[in-house]
């Protein structure tokens, strides 16, 4: 009997994933690496997203901080002195987590525990130093990062983090779904307001990963949007996170 032969294709050699283990690390951390809520280990993937691109479309990034110098800004709120500093401290939380849809992966610096620390940061500034700014500010960010992630080396991929929003629009939630039409990985905050995400953007495009928030205890951080556009729930309650500065801080303690 002949064998149909589909196609041939030089063999190669695998191994198996390396992964690391951290114990007593803080409880966001094993939280999103483990199926229950009382594990006290945080296992991650050595790699620490080596080859990907992140861009945090936010207040902008502290890049004196420990984790830096790593971020390449190029788009910016210019009406503040601080053109691409983050003064509000929002965006510098950004960049020590990794939103639990995206690949987790992780290191360890100075103390302290990071997600994909050996992913290259790019800060992209579209809120002026109070945290506002306008719908405007944010597409171009998103155009900018399309434009700019063409001629960066990211054999890894392309992250994206959107922990900002507002009322819905339908031209931000666009802008968003092209971002991940061009096979980026767009996480988003589901919101603070405790309402349903689908009257929110980016929050309410179907297309990107939207992250809600959970407590210690794995119930819903009081605050946090909700609903059927709600991906994924990722610790936000005594989480550890950086603060301009070289400091680190607690966000919203319960």
């Amino acid at each position: 009997m002949l064998l149909k032969v589909d196609y041939i294709e030089q063999d190669a050699i695998v191994s198996v994933n390396a992964y690391a283990t951290q114990s007593n690390p803080p409880w966001g951390l094993s939280r999103i690496s483990n199926g229950r809520a009382d594990s006290d280990k945080y296992v991650y993937d050595e790699s620490a997203g080596q080859g990907t691109c992140t861009y945090v479309i936010d207040t902008g990034i502290d890049d004196t901080h420990v984790v830096g110098p790593r971020t390449f800004p190029r788009h910016g709120e210019d009406e503040q002195t601080s053109i691409w500093h983050d003064l509000l401290t929002h965006g510098t939380g950004r960049i020590s987590k990794v939103e639990p849809c995206k690949l987790h992966l992780s290191s360890r610096t100075s103390g302290m525990t990071s997600t994909a620390m050996k992913t290259q940061l790019f800060g992209i500034k579209v809120l002026a130093d109070d945290g506002f700014g306008q719908w405007s500010s944010i597409i171009a960010g998103m155009d900018h990062v399309a434009k700019d992630a063409q001629y960066r080396s990211c054999p890894a991929g392309v992250l994206v983090n959107l922990s900002i929003g507002g009322p819905f629009s339908q031209a931000v939630n666009n802008a968003a779904a092209d971002l991940v039409n061009r096979g980026f990985f767009v996480a988003v905050a589901a919101g603070n307001d405790n309402a349903d995400a689908s009257e929110y953007s980016p929050a309410s495009e179907a297309s990107v990963c939207t992250v809600g928030g959970t407590a210690s205890d794995d119930t819903r951080y009081t605050m946090s949007n909700w609903g059927r556009m709600v991906d994924v729930m990722a610790p936000a309650v005594d989480v550890v996170s950086l603060w301009p500065g070289g400091r680190t801080r607690f966000t919203e303690r319960r």
